[in-house]
């Protein structure tokens, strides 16, 4: 199963550096080892290599009123001890069915939700601005939430009540499955099908409305982590909202508020750009350098590799490299205005490489940087969203529709190993905000936020659901955990 996320194209291609959409993996050339600087195909350069120290610290315990943690100075990144493991995932046969076939379009009349999208149970959840929907992908049915604030935070799924969801609105909200309260209506307005509220302080970033928690990840336990624009940094527990700890967490203007969740993986949470914590206790550690450039972490592959983003400040040309568990360079490519990553089969990368938010050029790398295909162009904002459990990538493009009344129309498009193009399907407007599931079954829900409304496009497809690799998907999966962890 996998969630999707995808990126829309006014002129905000989702990249290494926004904090909130990033797709996160990444591929080079060959292995540099902890060589120097070197030439790339491109005719890009490596950043260099880093020698952490490679001690590994032990859990601690701690209460909700952990004191303040203050990043170490001097330290160096610690390895990751408890990397997670996988048999290899083996290639499955597509459906004896056409790549494409479009079943229908299921419409909401209130717009204006957000770019993420979470499934559970049956259920996708989806929110945004002032609303939050559950839609019951069987039923074609919807249930809807209208929110008292002005910004409703990123949907996440609970572990401890499948189809139930939480979101942040002023307070952290924890649904009931499809927010159906026994004694409850099927359309709830504000207290209406909540099981738990948790509070949170004032919010101190002047955007926005009111208190926002930030992309949130999910623990293979269901513990959720997020930090949030009162300036908190929070495990929680998803049964009953009660924190396992929190801390205080000053918030950086590139971070929009918040620090963005990127990474949960082991004993180690990557934050925002280049923050990381401790799983047991919140306390922030030594982040990852090359040659005293942070790099931002944003995903990982079984092979033991994280893959980020280094760069001096938010929003610069960025390199795309890949280290070790212990935070030794093995290979860079760029500087490029973005990338988007993700990991297929045998640990590779597909990646897309952004100039100047124009026509990206796409690669399959195998894991120490070697090209397997491309490069590929096929349009204009264009973007990676999923690689099926066949080894098929699906890519989302905005394209130019005459004549029309919305402002581009969206299509899908399935590219094979070698980066051909398989089959597109044109699903017109609107191509302003969309995510998408990939099923088990080989259904594909898109939901793209529309002029009119909200659409939930239900597409067949060949692929029998994700790959069942570390990042075959933005976020990683369907439930958009944004944890790697065994399949």
């Amino acid at each position: 199963m996998i969630r999707l996320i995808w990126v829309t194209p006014n002129m905000r291609v989702r990249c290494f550096q926004s904090t909130l959409l990033i797709v996160v993996i990444a591929f080079g050339c060959t292995d540099r080892g902890s060589g120097a600087a070197s030439a790339f195909p491109d005719g890009g350069a490596g950043v260099g290599s880093h020698s952490p120290d490679v001690t590994v610290p032990s859990d601690q315990q701690v209460d909700e009123t952990a004191p303040e943690a203050s990043p170490p100075e001097d330290d160096k990144f610690v390895c990751i001890s408890d990397w997670p493991t996988q048999e290899p995932a083996i290639v499955a046969p597509s459906l004896d069915l056409p790549r494409f076939t479009l079943v229908g379009v299921d419409t909401t009349p209130d717009n204006g939700l957000g770019d993420h999208a979470a499934f559970s149970a049956g259920r996708i959840g989806m929110s945004g601005h002032r609303w939050f929907v559950s839609y019951d992908v069987s039923a074609r049915t919807f249930v809807e939430y209208g929110g008292v604030c002005g910004t409703l935070s990123d949907p996440v799924i609970r572990r401890d009540a499948p189809g139930g969801f939480v979101i942040g609105c002023g307070s952290v909200l924890g649904f009931f499955p499809d927010l159906q309260d026994p004694s409850g209506p099927a359309k709830h307005w504000p207290d209406e099908g909540i099981e738990w509220t948790r509070r949170l302080g004032p919010n101190k970033y002047p955007i926005l409305k009111n208190t926002v928690p930030s992309d949130m990840l999910v623990d293979p336990e269901g513990t959720i982590y997020f930090a949030a624009s009162d300036e908190s940094f929070t495990a929680m527990r998803p049964a009953d909202g009660s924190a396992v700890w929190t801390r205080e967490l000053v918030v950086r203007e590139y971070d929009f508020g918040s620090p963005a969740g990127r990474l949960g993986i082991g004993n180690r949470l990557f934050f925002g750009d280049s923050m990381v914590f401790e799983r047991a206790t919140g306390e922030q550690v030594a982040g990852l350098t090359v040659k005293g450039v942070p790099v931002s972490v944003q995903a990982a592959a079984y092979s033991r590799r994280l893959i980020g983003a280094a760069q001096i400040k938010p929003f610069d040309p960025a390199e795309l490299v890949v280290l070790d568990e212990c935070g030794k360079l093995k290979w860079a490519r760029g500087p490029k205005d973005g990338y988007h990553v993700l990991v297929g089969f045998d640990d590779s990368l597909v990646v897309g490489e952004y100039k100047e938010h124009n026509t990206p050029v796409f690669y399959r790398f195998s894991i120490d940087g070697t090209v397997i295909a491309g490069p590929a162009s096929y349009a204009n904002w264009v973007f990676p969203f999923a690689i099926g459990a066949d080894d098929v990538l699906y890519l989302a493009s905005c394209v130019p529709c005459y004549p029309c009344y919305h402002d581009k129309d969206l299509e899908v498009i399935a590219v094979s190993q070698s980066m051909e193009v398989i089959d597109r399907i044109n699903l017109g407007g609107s191509c302003r905000r969309v995510s998408a599931v990939l099923l088990d079954d080989g259904l594909m829900v898109v939901m793209r936020v529309g002029l009119e409304g909200n659409d939930f496009v239900r597409i067949q497809t060949a692929s029998p659901g994700l790959a069942r690799t570390a990042w075959p998907a933005v976020r990683r999966d369907n439930e958009r955990t944004g944890w790697v962890a065994p399949w």
